[in-house]
């Protein structure tokens, strides 16, 4: 049974605060919590997405996976989690990730803007 005190906005401020040691929870497919750890934070053609690296497994996901995401508002206009459903998107990300491109500290690119 999912808490009702589940906040993904909460979440995704977990991930962009660059002091945060906590893991981040996301809900599985089951409506579990499951833990994740932050990798890095990718800008990518005025986007910022986030690659997440399980604590916990579940199905579908196996300890050494990863999962990139891209930062969205919702329609409720808070922060939120979205799983890009092209490819070629994601395999840019990892690629940009495994050439050192990574960012865990946002305070170097506040000038950027990032649509959310």
């Amino acid at each position: 049974m999912v808490e009702e005190s589940y906040n993904i906005d909460y979440e995704v401020k977990k991930i962009l605060n660059q002091d945060n040691e906590e893991p981040i929870i996301l809900l599985a497919n089951n409506q579990i919590p499951t833990r994740f750890e932050k990798v890095a934070l990718i800008p990518y053609k005025k986007s910022l997405y986030t690659i997440l690296s399980p604590i916990d497994t579940f199905p579908g996901i196996k300890k050494d996976d990863t999962l990139v995401l891209k930062i969205i508002r919702n329609d409720e206009n808070l922060l939120d989690l979205n799983l890009p459903n092209d490819s070629k998107i994601i395999g840019k990300i990892q690629k940009l990730y495994k050439k050192g491109e990574k960012i865990l500290n946002l305070d170097a690119f506040k000038k950027e803007e990032f649509v959310f």
